[in-house]
């Protein structure tokens, strides 16, 4: 079923964008809002170790 939010060929760049970043770690990817480093002790370090600083924590 399409996606309503975006066109096909928006919804394929961003699946590509961020199916390659799933594979391997790029560098702002998105950008990092400040917050206490304490707060991810409760995740996993190859969780954080993918962490891209969107939503965080």
């Amino acid at each position: 079923m399409p996606n309503p939010c975006c066109p096909p060929d928006h919804r394929d760049a961003i699946d590509e964008r961020y199916g390659a970043a799933a594979l391997e770690q790029e560098v702002c990817l998105c950008a990092a809002v400040p917050f206490d480093p304490a707060l991810l002790a409760a995740i996993p370090k190859e969780v954080v170790s993918r962490d891209y600083g969107c939503g965080d924590p």
